[in-house]
């Protein structure tokens, strides 16, 4: 696993296969989200769970966030890989910045970011 342990946390870049990476071998494996369905956020009792890696995260996001709103994404990203802010920090600006409208891929990266 490419992924690096950086005390207790691991660095976004190897998890979600690098944002700016070109090279098909940078994704990281994959992480199931249960209850996800293309196109909805939550799910329901039958919903199956679909796997989910850093390449298809952004690509879903790049579709669905204003171009200010993947930006901050991004910067975010870039920052907690820098170490200059902790992935509870990351996680509470992107929970700001996704809100309600895109919980499901709020849901998604918390889980990226985690594994």
């Amino acid at each position: 696993e490419r992924s690096r342990e950086r005390g207790g946390e691991r660095d976004v870049s190897a998890v979600i296969g690098g944002a700016g990476s070109t090279s098909g071998s940078d994704v990281g494996s994959p992480v199931f989200v249960p209850g996800e369905q293309q196109g909805q956020g939550g799910g329901g009792a039958g919903a199956q769970a679909q796997p989910i890696d850093g390449r298809e995260f952004f690509k879903k996001a790049r579709g669905r966030l204003s171009y200010d709103e993947f930006t901050t994404l991004l910067w975010n990203v870039k920052a907690y890989n820098a170490r200059e802010q902790s992935r509870h920090r990351t996680l509470d600006n992107l929970s700001d910045l996704l809100n309600d409208r895109h919980r499901d891929l709020y849901d998604q990266f918390e889980r990226l970011l985690m594994r």
